[in-house]
């Protein structure tokens, strides 16, 4: 007889899911903070919380201005409690001169391009004419160096001290309510003084934010942030905060109809599909995402038509064809997510190599059709290709982009006055205000104090020194992430920041929403560099 006893297969009982648990459990919590990580944390929890829904009185100064201050305040109180940890730190000698020899061993090409900038844009500043505007920032605006310091020093701290918690999740609830009160907003509701009457202040005051073009600037975060989140993250119950937010955030994007933040969130979606859509659980819900975003620009369409608010995006059949696209969509999504599990790619490298071969022809067929279309006069969407259409052949004309071509030409002559390195920062309100006004009040009513394109605005307040490093920065924060494409979170923050940089060169910053892109992009070069000391 054989000794041996035979073991009984007991199954252990399935734990119940707690969601209050799941929301505050995360796989960093297994190593415990710094004091800089906790000091950082915080930070990112009541800005992302907070800060967008802050609002003041009645004018559009007072809110920039209201930004502004709490702005300060919050990065002040962040940076005294960083300063105090590291002189303590120095005080116990944790930090001596070899800790400060191996951070500046340690620096990166994009560290090292971020410093470079911020060197040139303080040597022009001194040499500027407008030296106080330089420094200080033109009013309601505040972008002068002292500002862009500012951001330079959220990058670094966050690039150094960040560690991923909730803050997205965060980020996620506090921009819901900031869309659905520009929702309410255009369609006649007000709530106290969170939002004000547009009818009788116009549309620089929409929800807690300010004009349509910051609004915009604000929006497109949380839709590529949460748009990618839904698609690959593991967290079945977040998955609904993130598409509520994307969603919700996208029909307020519809709503106030910037151009900008089209093109952006077309240009991030465009060339990171198929590293958003890489198997088939995130393929078919990106193409719920896109069913989604069509029905929602569908149905703005069909409420227009029967609405007061004269606001048509498409004409017939336009419209009954983005219908059919929502429909189709959905179809795609369920043939992917079922003929999926029989699919198997073995070379990773077949899938983007493939789409982007298809999106290259496909994009050819496109600018095609656009340089042979005519002049339209009721879609907004369509004057957009239109007038892209004519841009491309040539036919540049100051009234494009609501005159953004007449601006940037303007702007353009003032950077061939100090080629090298600009009129410092800040300061195209001053260059305007010399003789320019009188020429753009009469023609178009208006004068610009900003350049509306973010890199020519760099080009004509630093020079082409100070355009060659800001650039440099981006492009090899950007690149540096290409080789890490293996986390939702990577994924999450490249889309976002290539969203961010499209937008941006028809846009304009301000204190407003500039933390935002600022935050982004120091996220995404901790994680990298954490990946970089790991490998």
């Amino acid at each position: 007889m054989s000794n041996k006893k035979t073991k009984k297969n007991v199954e252990e009982p399935k734990s119940k899911k707690n969601l209050i648990k799941d929301f505050f459990y995360l796989e960093q919590d297994k190593k415990k903070l710094s004091y800089f990580e906790i000091v950082t944390t915080a930070f990112l929890y009541v800005f992302l919380s907070s800060f967008a829904l802050i609002v003041s009185g009645n004018v559009y100064g007072d809110m920039t201005e209201t930004k502004l201050y709490t702005l300060i305040a919050m990065f002040g109180i962040w940076l005294v409690l960083m300063c105090f940890g590291l002189f303590e730190k120095i005080r116990v000698k944790k930090a001596d001169a070899v800790y400060f020899k191996q951070t500046l061993k340690n620096l990166s090409v994009t560290d090292i391009a971020l410093i470079s900038y911020m060197l040139i844009a303080f040597i022009s500043a001194i040499l500027s004419e407008y030296r106080h505007t330089a420094f200080m920032g033109v009013e309601a605006r505040n972008e002068g160096f002292f500002m862009q310091m500012m951001y330079v020093s959220i990058f670094f701290m966050i690039s150094r001290t960040y560690v991923h918690k909730l803050e997205l999740k965060i980020f996620a609830l506090a921009s819901i309510p900031v869309a659905l009160l520009g929702i309410l907003q255009i369609n006649g509701y007000y709530v106290g003084r969170l939002t004000y009457n547009i009818l009788t202040q116009g549309k620089s005051f929409l929800t807690t934010l300010g004009n349509i073009d910051v609004v915009s600037t604000y929006l497109v975060t949380p839709i590529m942030i949460f748009t990618v989140l839904y698609c690959q993250s593991k967290e079945k119950f977040f998955r609904l905060l993130y598409l509520a937010a994307a969603g919700i955030c996208f029909y307020f994007s519809i709503l106030i109809g910037v151009d900008s933040g089209y093109v952006g969130m077309a240009a991030a979606l465009v060339f990171m599909f198929p590293f958003i859509a890489k198997d088939r659980l995130s393929a078919a819900r990106m193409f719920q995402m896109i069913s989604l975003f069509l029905f929602l620009v569908y149905l703005e369409d069909q409420v227009s038509r029967i609405g007061t608010r004269n606001f048509i995006f498409f004409e017939k059949p336009f419209s009954d064809i983005i219908f059919l696209g929502v429909i189709v969509a959905l179809g795609i999504s369920a043939v992917i997510y079922f003929a999926g599990k029989f699919i198997k790619i073995e070379k990773k490298f077949i899938w983007p190599a493939a789409y982007y071969l298809v999106a290259a022809i496909a994009a050819y067929i496109v600018i095609k059709k656009i340089l042979v279309m005519a002049e339209p006069s009721d879609s907004s969407v369509k004057l957009v290709l239109y007038q892209f259409g004519q841009i491309l052949k040539g036919n540049l004309q100051d009234e494009f982009g609501s005159n953004r071509i007449y601006s940037w030409r303007v702007v353009y002559g003032f950077f061939k006055e100090k080629p090298i390195i600009g009129h410092g920062p800040d300061t195209v309100f001053d260059l305007w205000m010399r003789k320019e006004h009188i020429y753009s009040m009469a023609k178009y009513n208006t004068y610009f104090d900003k350049a509306h394109n973010d890199y020519l605005q760099v080009l004509v307040t630093t020079g082409i020194l100070g355009l060659i490093s800001y650039l440099t920065f981006q492009f090899s924060l950007l690149i540096r992430s290409f080789k890490k494409f293996d986390q939702p979170l990577v994924i999450a923050l490249v889309t976002a920041s290539i969203c961010f940089c499209a937008q941006a060169f028809f846009n304009i910053g301000v204190p407003i929403v500039s933390p935002y892109g600022w935050i982004i992009f120091g996220m995404l070069a901790s994680v990298l560099r954490k990946k970089e000391e790991n490998a």
